[in-house]
């Protein structure tokens, strides 16, 4: 240990472990961590087991699977109240506004360090939902003792523009092992030779199957390509509430055998070698570590304008008005695939900055320790 003490104790608090970009956030930085004297518990409301989980327990953690506050609201509470108070945690890192039961249950169990962390800049919703953000938002500021953020809008959203200027809030960005993520063309012909796809032109997409990433917009926008390059597929990473609904869309388009899901992985270094250009239509965004890993794979993408732009340290990406339509994006993408050459593909130096996971994992810890001797 580095500082001869005991292990910095950390509850975070997430739905699942299932592969999204937040969950691949928090591996990535506890890949370095847990070297450290950090211990990370994570609380889980999805009663199955994450493709992720298995890595964070092999790191030593500890998961625990509850009760869904819509199912069952007392047992929810009674059973993070009880892992709380039983393990003496030194800090509660709650992931997103909605996880601020997280911190009225540590602040009655005493714990200190209270970590509120935003990972989006913009949601959908009426006007029950803004009135439930707006309390979230209150309580957050009220109850956490830390506030983080994926970005600079991922903070101003959640705690305001004031806030940001003030510096109230900590930007931890989402960092990654740059050097996995490295174009390999071995790995792209491995890859492409498994999945049976060595003479397409492949588009991919990495996210989970919600209304926030609008694959029904990417399926029109595929359907539309296919028109002018028709040796082409579809290959869609990752699982989610939508999944039945894009499943039916995909028939309904007849576009089945143009369209590949392969639900959750845990390769997505070699898929990104395969992928020919990667697309994110999202209806809104934090900060996509996808986005990261994509600029860092070398890989051309085109992305909505409602990303942050934050996350553009290459010019790898183009961003899109979703308003222009389905047609103009697929020329669009036509025109971008014209222009990059798969053969020449290199990888972009992205070293020594804000997504270089092995300087920003030691800044985090650093964060951490500090908050220990509150």
């Amino acid at each position: 240990m580095e500082n001869g003490e005991r292990k910095i104790r950390i509850l975070h608090l997430f739905t699942d472990l299932d592969g999204g970009g937040v969950e691949r956030f928090l591996l990535n930085y506890y890949s370095i961590l847990h070297h450290k004297d950090v211990q990370f518990d994570i609380v889980v409301t999805n009663p199955n087991t994450g493709i992720l989980e298995p890595q964070f327990i092999a790191m030593g953690s500890k998961v625990f699977h509850v009760r869904q506050f819509r199912q069952n609201w007392m047992q929810n509470i009674l059973q993070v109240y009880r892992i709380m108070r039983n393990h003496h945690y030194d800090i509660v890192h709650c992931h997103g506004y909605q996880s601020v039961l997280g911190l009225i249950l540590a602040r009655i169990c005493g714990i200190k360090a209270r970590i509120i962390h935003s990972h989006m800049a913009l949601e959908s919703g009426g006007l029950r939902n803004r009135f439930r953000k707006q309390l979230c938002t209150i309580l957050c500021k009220l109850l956490s003792t830390h506030r983080y953020a994926c970005g600079k809008d991922a903070g101003i959203w959640l705690y305001g523009r004031k806030a940001y200027i003030d510096h109230k809030f900590e930007i931890i960005h989402n960092a990654i092992d740059l050097r996995k993520y490295s174009f390999r063309a071995e790995a792209r012909d491995k890859i492409r030779k498994a999945l049976g796809i060595q003479d397409k032109t492949v588009i991919g997409n990495i996210a989970r199957l919600s209304y926030q990433k609008n694959h029904r917009f990417l399926l029109e926008v595929f359907t539309e390509y296919l028109k002018l390059n028709p040796a082409s597929i579809l290959v869609l990473v990752g699982t989610g509430e939508l999944d039945s609904e894009i499943r039916k869309q995909v028939q309904l388009l007849n576009i089945v055998d143009q369209v590949l899901f392969l639900n959750c992985r845990n390769d997505v270094p070699e898929l990104l070698s395969g992928f020919d250009i990667f697309v994110l239509p999202s209806h809104y965004e934090g900060l996509p570590v996808s986005l990261v890993e994509v600029q860092a794979s070398g890989l051309p993408a085109i992305v909505s304008d409602s990303v942050t732009k934050e996350v553009a340290v290459t010019n790898l990406l183009e961003y899109l008005p979703l308003d222009k339509g389905a047609g103009y994006w697929a020329e669009r993408i036509a025109q971008k695939l014209t222009t990059a050459n798969t053969n020449a593909r290199k990888n972009v130096v992205m070293t020594g900055g804000c997504y270089d996971l092995t300087i920003q994992a030691q800044h985090l810890y650093n964060c951490y320790n500090s908050m220990q001797k509150l």
